[in-house]
């Protein structure tokens, strides 16, 4: 059940504030044109930081795992290199290690130091949704509450904030952003992961520059319920992702010694 997929989100930092909230309109102003900034990234890289705490029906002890994603991506074509370190937390070795590879030259995931290639048919549909890999969540479903949202300068960055608990209110939206995250992790379809979700709370925050309008840094916390027949799990989790070399990353390549000392998928399955 704990089987995790590609996951999304990274780094932390401390911004001291120096001047109080502005009006609804500039929120509106800044969002609009740092979706539109977004809009024109072709390549990126994204570090995504992911602390979760989490208990299995009424369980005394929490479990930890934290999980550390370095992801370099470009979109035309569609390349990407992401490493994936995850741990237990309180000094505990690593859970595991993983490496992927999706580049002209075939998908390569890297197991127990064993690279893997995966059939070409993967491959292909893994290019052909390349579009759809977001290591940026869909802010536009924030468009609603975009009202409801504060914004905050330092001497360099707007900061947005959104923040919720009313479940009454805001459970379509907290529950969307709840299974886009879950459904990676689980391995679920996000229609299924969305009916399985009761989220307590939601916050978001968004760090824009204010010359170029780049999201340089979102967090984004979630405390939510997630029932399978009657299992009931219940999660914390803070996410911190910091993006960076908008368009300055190349079309990605597997080195050669990946090539080299690949096994292919169906015979590593015939073992």
């Amino acid at each position: 059940m704990m089987k995790r997929m590609f996951q999304f989100l990274v780094f932390s930092s401390v911004l001291f504030i120096i001047s109080a909230c502005s009006s609804t309109g500039d929120q509106e102003e800044v969002f609009d044109k740092m979706l539109q900034k977004i809009d024109t990234y072709e390549s990126m890289h994204t570090k995504i930081y992911l602390d979760q705490y989490m208990k299995e029906n009424d369980e005394l002890e929490e479990r930890q795992l934290r999980t550390l994603s370095n992801i370099a991506l470009t979109r035309e074509p569609f390349t990407m290199h992401q490493t994936i370190n995850v741990d237990a937390g309180k000094g505990e070795e690593a859970v595991s290690n993983e490496e992927i590879y999706i580049t002209e030259q075939g998908m390569f995931v890297q197991s127990e130091d064993e690279w893997i290639q995966f059939p070409p048919e993967m491959h292909e549909m893994m290019i052909g949704n390349g579009n759809e890999f977001h290591t940026i969540i869909d802010l536009e479903v924030f468009q609603d509450v975009l009202k409801e949202m504060k914004i905050e300068e330092t001497g360099k960055q707007y900061i947005l904030r959104f923040s919720t608990t009313d479940q009454k209110k805001h459970d379509d939206l907290m529950r969307l952003i709840a299974a886009s995250s879950v459904a990676g992790q689980f391995q679920m379809e996000e229609a299924m992961a969305f009916d399985a979700l009761t989220v307590d709370r939601l916050r978001l925050e968004l760090y824009v520059d204010k010359e170029t309008y780049d999201l340089n840094m979102y967090n984004l916390d979630l405390e939510f319920d997630l029932t399978f027949e009657d299992i009931v799990l219940s999660m914390v989790q803070h996410t911190e992702t910091e993006i960076t070399e908008m368009n300055k990353i190349e079309p990605i390549e597997t080195p050669q010694d990946v090539l080299d000392n690949a096994v292919d998928f169906e015979q590593e399955m015939q073992k």
